[in-house]
């Protein structure tokens, strides 16, 4: 069975639920831009409109479900973009929050704008954490480091065909 062929009773459950989780963070982006777009206070203000706002908050939800996919099908590299991805959403958390602790950093913006920032922050991470450290379990290591069974020769039996595993 190839790598992106799998099926649900072949997955861990830890990495079914990382991939429900990265599916759910996909949804985030676009949540975040329409409560910033239908919330503002003055809808001609500067600092994004739905023109900017939209279409990134969508392209960035299609590739983390894409990330959640590629996680589900076994993709070594997609767990490794989760764990650098947690380490961007740390350090981005950190800089919202240093930002919103300067005293004129959002004097322009609702009082509740650097609030929601950081907490889409916090939600992010959190989401994040949760899916790197489902995807670090034990069980979750095989799953991510099988090797693709070449098909049989003819004339051998399936289990006499070469192997492309080095581990043996």
């Amino acid at each position: 069975m190839s790598a992106t062929n799998t099926s649900l009773s072949d997955r861990p459950r830890p990495v079914a639920a990382a991939s429900l989780l990265l599916y759910v963070l996909a949804a985030l982006p676009a949540l975040s831009a329409l409560l910033q777009l239908l919330l503002r206070a003055d809808p001609t203000a500067a600092g994004g409109g739905a023109d900017t706002l939209l279409p990134g908050a969508l392209v960035t939800g299609v590739l983390v479900a894409a990330l959640g996919y590629f996680c589900a099908a076994g993709r070594n590299a997609a767990r490794v973009v989760v764990w650098l991805m947690t380490a961007g959403a740390m350090l981005n958390l950190v800089a919202v929050t240093v930002t919103v602790l300067r005293p004129d950093s959002y004097a322009t913006r609702p009082d509740w704008y650097p609030i929601f920032l950081v907490t889409v922050g916090a939600v992010q991470l959190i989401v994040l954490a949760a899916a790197s450290i489902l995807l670090a379990q034990p069980t979750a290591r095989p799953f991510f480091r099988r090797m693709p069974q070449p098909p049989a020769v003819a004339g051998q039996a399936a289990s006499a065909a070469p192997r492309l595993d080095p581990r043996g």
